[in-house]
């Protein structure tokens, strides 16, 4: 879970990473917030160009790393 107060200029907003498995069609339902749905291989994923602090949550998870606080 990341909640950084600045990870989000509008609003602090909280962001939970989960893995899936993604198959068949993939469509965003709520068209306000999302514009689009992908799914990558991991080596594929464009770094450097996510919004917010996804980066840094992906890299963390390719990495490993878990904190519970």
């Amino acid at each position: 879970v990341y909640s950084a107060p600045e990870r989000d200029g509008r609003v602090h907003s909280i962001c939970v990473v989960v893995e899936v498995d993604a198959t068949g069609n993939l469509q965003a339902e709520d068209t306000i917030e999302v514009l689009d749905v992908k799914a990558f291989e991991p080596t594929s994923i464009p770094i450097g160009t996510l919004s917010h602090d996804h980066d840094r949550q992906l890299q963390d998870y390719f990495e490993g790393q878990t904190t519970l606080a």
